[in-house]
């Protein structure tokens, strides 16, 4: 039986890094997540302060689920459960958009789900079932269960990690107008944020982004 491995706090660190850097060439390699369309737009069609902005919130999003995995695996359970479950679904879910529409959610397919008949949610879970969204699940799962932190994190801590992403993605449309591209987990809960505060898809030059 394989014992879980307990380490310090930068051993955590490490491995929430090394997660952070899997998921973004994977999702990009592997799963056709693009990140060199917005760029491409701001570079052509943006201020210069304007796109330094962007990029600073598209750096800082990644230090968001940094923090926020970070925290996940350093928590005790049951505080780990709830961590470990936004991600799989958000990873289910947007791997599944990605799949079939090309890009990661947008409230306006929260409105869609929503309103769909009975029978469209079947046709849709089928369409949208992408199998390669097993391999980082799988790997976060083992993380989660096998290593534990020599000073694990409690209530307090996770209430600060979820809070700080969900609130961050509910300010960052004041802030920058864009939509700009992160990873599916940041994607998956500035969806949910943004349908729940505005309840629209927002708009961008007339266009979603």
């Amino acid at each position: 039986m394989i014992k879980p491995f307990v380490t310090s706090d930068l051993g955590i660190r490490r491995i929430a890094l090394g997660i952070v850097l899997f998921l973004f060439v994977y999702e990009i390699y592997v799963v056709g997540a693009n990140y060199s369309n917005y760029f491409a737009v701001l570079a052509e069609f943006e201020t210069f302060w304007f796109a330094v902005a962007a990029c600073v919130f598209f750096l800082l999003s990644f230090y968001l689920f940094y923090f926020w995995i970070r925290t996940g695996i350093a928590a005790s359970w049951p505080y780990k459960a709830i961590f470990l479950s936004i991600f799989i679904v958000s990873v289910i879910a947007e791997y599944g958009y990605q799949k079939a529409l090309g890009r990661f959610s947008d409230p306006q397919d929260i409105e869609t789900a929503v309103f769909a008949t009975g029978e469209q949610q079947i046709t849709s879970l089928l369409m949208y079932l992408n199998g390669k969204a097993a391999v980082p699940c799988f790997i976060i799962v083992l993380l989660f269960v096998f290593v534990r932190a020599a000073k694990p994190k409690g209530l307090r801590e996770s209430l600060i990690a979820n809070g700080l992403l969900i609130v961050s993605f509910a300010l960052f449309p004041f802030l920058v107008s864009q939509r700009f591209p992160t990873i599916s987990t940041n994607a998956f809960v500035r969806t949910a944020t943004e349908f729940l505060v505005a309840g629209r898809s927002p708009q961008v030059n007339g266009a979603r982004m």
